[in-house]
């Protein structure tokens, strides 16, 4: 996933998120925050890179492969056909008195 978010004319921040296949977990980077002014009529050099990241096309594998978790079954958990199993969470018992 990529966001990038201008504020202003005069400057931007480009966030991405993916999930690592390895680990299993969401992967979440942020740039600094690109300035967008400049000089009259020069394009400053941050404008390339937000102009880079918006007209790039992703390379590699791009396809999550949703896999069991250990120690999970997709009848409890409430999976849906196709979708990611969610976590288990135990069940917490409050007793009062």
């Amino acid at each position: 996933m990529l966001v990038v978010t201008f504020q202003h004319e005069t400057h931007a921040r480009i966030t991405q998120a993916h999930i690592d296949a390895k680990t299993n977990k969401i992967v979440i980077r942020q740039s600094r925050q690109l300035v967008l002014g400049g000089a009259e009529g020069q394009p400053p050099p941050d404008a390339y890179i937000v102009l880079r990241w918006l007209l790039n096309s992703p390379i590699g594998q791009t396809k999550y492969e949703d896999k069991d978790l250990p120690g999970t079954d997709e009848g409890e958990n409430g999976a849906r056909a196709g979708g990611a199993p969610m976590p288990v969470v135990p069940k917490i018992v409050v007793k009062s008195g």
